[in-house]
């Protein structure tokens, strides 16, 4: 996810407008399937009708009918796949990005479906209910492997291409090591995450002492003698309640 984010990434400010196209973007492709699949309908119904129509004159119709959904129904299933050059150079950044979800990324570099609808499960089910299923599960989790491998094996080119130093790999490899203890080791790494933000708080205020005794030595310079380091303390005039007036500083 992270080759992802430096190759083609969005930022926090970009996500709402992403957001807001993939759903406009997902149900005109809703529609059109809704659309298809009443002229597949619409076709099978005329040729029921057709098959136990004895009128002869209502049977052309009919075949009419049939005929002419047959024949605009490849410009509906293609959608589009057969925009002209021109349309594909002025496609908005929304269809060149995506969010940081594999759902997202497969879709985006390898065109792939993925279903995560079993996911639910592990979160609603019974370990006895996941075991009963667990060939399905198992293949859920394989199948999320290979489409992860899939789209690696796209967006480390790519990664490669727009960031050749070996600095960059090492740097985003680095910053995504992290992870989170899920197990018994919880309350060590709480202890260890503890002790460590105290040590640097401790290393930051041994700094700050540092910083403050670098600038009273500095009270000996001649010009820095000379300033003057006294507050001003403000002053106010008027008189509060007078012609609806209130006090003021100056």
């Amino acid at each position: 996810m992270s080759l992802h984010v430096a190759v083609n990434g969005i930022s926090s400010h970009q996500r709402p407008a992403w957001i807001k196209h993939h759903k406009t973007k997902t149900a005109r492709v809703e529609r059109r399937a809704e659309a298809i699949e009443t002229a597949l309908g619409i076709m099978h119904n005329a040729a029921l009708q057709e098959e136990s129509e004895a009128d002869a004159s209502r049977r052309a119709q009919l075949r009419r009918l049939r005929a002419e959904i047959e024949e605009s129904l490849p410009q509906l299933q293609e959608g589009d796949a057969d925009a002209s050059d021109a349309e594909l150079s002025q496609q908005h950044w929304e269809d060149l990005t995506s969010a940081n979800a594999l759902v997202d990324v497969a879709k985006l570099y390898c065109n792939i479906d993925v279903d995560k609808e079993i996911r639910g499960d592990f979160m609603t089910s019974s370990r006895e209910a996941i075991l009963d299923g667990i060939q399905d599960y198992l293949g859920y989790c394989a199948n999320d492997v290979s489409v992860t491998h899939k789209v690696f094996s796209q967006v480390l080119p790519a990664f490669l291409e727009r960031c050749p130093s070996p600095v960059s790999l090492s740097g985003m490899l680095t910053m995504g090591t992290g992870f989170q203890m899920v197990n018994e080791s919880w309350e060590e790494y709480l202890c260890n995450a503890e002790h460590t933000y105290h040590e640097l708080e401790g290393k930051v205020k041994e700094h700050l002492v540092d910083l403050a005794e670098e600038a009273k030595g500095m009270m000996e310079d001649e010009w820095t003698l000379r300033r003057h380091w006294n507050g001003q303390a403000h002053r106010y005039s008027g008189t509060a309640g007078e012609g609806g007036g209130g006090i003021s500083a100056t």
